[in-house]
């Protein structure tokens, strides 16, 4: 569905690159579990085949979470645009409602009657930079819209009006297709999972790890057990937030 000029593209949902860092990270994780759990060559620094098929439990969901959430949505957006299957919407920015600055909530406006949602801290493959966060909306601006559902596929922004909130951003600054990211204390979804496995594998695992340094380095000071289990301790808990941070926010 082309759009005519007299606008300037500011978000294309075709133009957003597939971050593969997640999939790469958790599919090594995945492929060092198998190799460990087929591996029959054993010596003191290998884990035993128990370890390695926990990990693969906690590893696999995690990558299918990884794809259903970041690569599907992301393929199924794109090809949408490509093949036109979304409605345009055009008129003035009204009812505009910038996300509060604690990050909890939506930025949300309506133009033509047609509302929109959404949030740095939510994860979608359209477009979501939030004014409080840098991002390019406010009131009054003339925008077109081509979404599917509540997400935006692509956001063009008459060419003589200025982005940005007008306190915050003169109107000589305009970025045309990009959508920086946000200075906000939000850790990205792979980071995120990334931890979570960190966090879980240790406090599950960090008692045998030290048995086995111990062994290995008998003639150096190693921690009191009881300082290591209360990291072990510690290490769980910020795994059950962060798991409630990412349930929270995906």
């Amino acid at each position: 569905m082309p759009m005519d000029g007299g606008f300037q593209t500011i978000f294309s949902v075709a133009d957003k690159n597939v971050d593969w860092v997640p999939a790469i990270v958790f599919g090594t994780f995945v492929a060092v579990s198998v190799v460990g759990l087929l591996n029959r060559y054993r010596f003191w620094l290998i884990p035993p085949r128990w370890f390695f098929a926990f990990a693969l439990v906690i590893s696999v969901p995690i990558m299918i979470s990884v794809v259903t959430l970041i690569y599907l949505p992301l393929f199924q957006a794109q090809r949408e645009y490509r093949n036109g299957e979304y409605s345009v919407v055009e008129g003035y920015i009204t009812n505009f409602q910038p996300l509060p600055t604690d990050g909890h909530g939506r930025e949300c406006f309506v133009v033509s009657g047609q509302r929109f949602c959404y949030s740095d801290f939510h994860g979608t493959p359209g477009f979501n930079h939030t004014s409080t966060y840098g991002g390019p909306l406010h009131s009054g601006l003339f925008v077109r819209i081509g979404y599917r559902g509540n997400m935006i596929l692509l956001l063009e922004v008459r060419s003589n009006d200025a982005l940005g909130p007008p306190s915050r951003v003169s109107p000589s600054v305009i970025t045309p297709n990009t959508q920086r990211s946000p200075d906000s204390p939000k850790r990205g979804l792979a980071g995120r999972m990334a931890a979570v496995a960190f966090f879980s594998l240790f406090s599950l695992f960090g008692g045998w790890l030290m048995k086995r340094i111990r062994a290995a380095f008998p003639n150096y000071a190693s921690p009191p057990r009881l300082i290591v289990n209360v990291v072990r301790l510690i290490s769980a808990s910020v795994a059950l937030g962060l798991i409630g941070d990412i349930l929270k926010w995906h």
